[in-house]
């Protein structure tokens, strides 16, 4: 046979192959894959703070109120501590307040000690601005010993937290032994329970 002839018979072949493969997808879209989101960053686990030693703060006298001197993380060992991370301008925080007032009150009377730390958010002029803090820890009626974060820096960078309020217990050695964040019912039930289980009368 011609070589001619080979040609043409394949050609034939293949286009009333690809003509069929036409027909048969004719108005059939292939949806494009999604695009493949770039993987999150990790999320903190605030869990991963339980068991280990509580991070150090360092902030300066002028930063301090209803305490006469800094108080730092030396000064609580052998104490049960309770550090509250909260902002101003959380309603949560606010609500709060009374209640974290009652518990230094009465948990203080057992031994415990206990500092509140301010962590502003950046966009808040008045969780920034210290004098606005005092104001506000003078409002509320807060007597425990309170100070600033300056920047977040503390809360943010350090802990990689970002929920207000927080509350973390450390026992004598500095190490965290409860975690919890947010202000409920049920939150501050489970606060009490475990300082009683840990402070008895």
């Amino acid at each position: 046979m011609d070589k001619w002839k080979v040609v043409v018979i394949l050609a034939l072949i293949f286009g009333l192959g690809g003509y069929g493969w036409y027909s048969s997808n004719a108005g059939t879209t292939v949806p494009n894959p999604e695009p493949t989101a770039p993987a999150a960053a990790p999320t903190p686990d605030p869990a991963s703070l339980v068991g280990k030693p509580l991070i150090a703060w360092d902030m300066p006298a002028t930063l301090w109120v209803n305490s006469p001197k800094p108080v730092t993380l030396a000064d609580l060992k052998g104490s049960v501590a309770l550090i509250e991370f909260f902002r101003i301008g959380c309603s949560h925080c606010q609500e709060a307040a009374p209640f974290m007032e009652e518990v230094y009150k009465k948990y203080g009377a057992r031994g415990m000690k206990m500092v509140a730390i301010q962590s502003p958010s950046k966009g808040d002029p008045a969780e920034n601005d210290w004098n606005a803090v005092k104001t506000k820890v003078k409002e509320w009626g807060l007597t425990y010993p309170v100070t600033f974060d300056e920047g977040g820096k503390l809360f943010q960078e350090k802990y990689k937290l970002h929920t207000f309020p927080t509350m973390i217990v450390i026992d004598k050695a500095g190490i965290v032994r409860y975690f919890k964040s947010g202000h409920t019912p049920e939150s501050a039930k489970a606060l009490t329970d475990y300082l009683d289980s840990v402070l008895k009368p």
